[in-house]
């Protein structure tokens, strides 16, 4: 008779020699991160990356190949940050409150970022079609729309809103440059903003 296991024994924590990777590989992303919204796309390179974590260009390479792949990693860890944050809502509200709670931090994280990662078109077009964006875009999609179907059922947004339109909507503003230029311009706050777009995309109950 084979015993089972327990869940204690089933997860194998990471080593140190895995904690260690992971750690270099967040510091990079994070660096990276900072010197595309400072430079852009276009003008970012590995070289200030490399200067910027204090690495060797073979250390870079261990865990990025190329520019694109690692910003595709940032865009991808974005959205499995904005799913961690579903998961945080949705089980600490009821879906309606959840849902409206979700767009409007949304919302309140496109104000406060800068554009950096879309300022070339065609290098940012190339990176969404890799096949990690596409699935973690496709994977936070269900997540937003079983949550729409959630509040739907609940009663607390208006039935006819189709869940697909919310899910790409809040993917879209995730990279629009025009919510900081709003803000920046002074023909809008993030209150008014945030009510606009819960609005148009939730409604009222029907």
């Amino acid at each position: 008779m084979v015993t089972p296991r327990s869940d204690a024994a089933e997860t194998r924590k990471p080593s140190m020699k895995e904690r260690q990777r992971q750690m270099r590989e967040d510091a990079i992303l994070d660096a990276a991160e900072e010197i595309l919204f400072a430079k852009g796309l276009a003008a970012m390179t590995l070289d200030d990356v490399i200067a910027e974590v204090g690495i060797s260009k073979p250390t870079l390479y261990q865990h990025f190949r190329s520019k694109e792949e690692l910003v595709s990693s940032i865009m991808t860890r974005a959205l499995r940050e904005a799913g961690r944050k579903l998961h945080e809502l949705s089980a600490a509200l009821p879906p309606g409150q959840a849902l409206r709670t979700l767009i409007e931090w949304f919302i309140e994280e496109r104000a406060q970022n800068d554009c950096g990662p879309v300022t070339d078109l065609c290098i940012t077009l190339s990176l969404m079609a890799q096949g990690p964006i596409r699935e973690a875009e496709r994977a936070f999609s269900r997540e937003i729309e079983a949550l729409v179907v959630a509040a739907q059922k609940e009663g607390s947004i208006r039935v006819t809103v189709p869940a697909m339109f919310v899910s790409q909507t809040l993917l879209s503003i995730s990279k629009d440059c025009s919510y900081r230029d709003l803000l920046s311009d002074g023909r809008a706050d993030v209150a008014t903003m945030k009510q606009a777009v819960v609005q148009m995309l939730l409604g009222d109950p029907r």
